[in-house]
């Protein structure tokens, strides 16, 4: 006897072959078929879209610019001085407009050039410390213009802050 027919024998392992007898009663209903259609929809969607996002010819690519002024090897260095000049004179005027400052719109205004200059310069590396500082103090200052321009006790913290990294960095004055 043929082991193969009987349906509880758990060591024959039965092969299912889906015949359309079988796959009949997915086309009956109206549901099924939009099931079926949706999903075949979404695979050809799918399968598009992979395919269209591998092109590199679109303009998404990376372009690299021509000049080739510094060579593989060289790394852009920016010069200390250069940078302290160009800062000493942004907080220098920063803060002489500071004081005169008595409105919370031109306040956020005049943080806000400053942050912008301060923010693209490019920093030599022994003063990393010194700028997120500096950008860290401008943000107080921001928070200031915002909540308690008038108030004297957090103006006078301001100030003190402002002398403090002064007093750090001696280049500020």
């Amino acid at each position: 006897m043929d082991k193969t027919n009987i349906p509880n024998n758990p060591t024959k392992h039965r092969h299912f072959r889906m015949t359309e007898k079988d796959a009949g009663h997915l086309l009956r209903s109206p549901g099924k078929i939009a099931f079926l259609i949706a999903i075949g929809l979404t695979i050809i969607l799918c399968l598009f879209f992979i395919v269209r996002g591998t092109d590199t010819d679109k303009d998404n690519s990376i372009v690299l610019p021509m000049d080739n002024s510094l060579s593989d090897n060289q790394v852009f260095l920016p010069n200390v001085d250069e940078y302290k000049k160009i800062v000493k004179e942004v907080v220098v005027n920063y803060l002489k407009e500071r004081e005169i400052i008595n409105e919370s719109f031109a306040c956020q205004k005049n943080v806000s050039e400053v942050v912008n200059k301060i923010l693209n310069l490019t920093v030599p590396l022994e003063l990393k410390v010194f700028h997120l500082n500096l950008v860290v103090l401008l943000d107080q200052d921001n928070q200031l213009c915002l909540t308690a321009l008038g108030n004297k006790a957090a103006k006078e913290e301001a100030i003190n802050k402002w002398q403090k990294l002064s007093d750090e960095y001696t280049w500020l004055k």
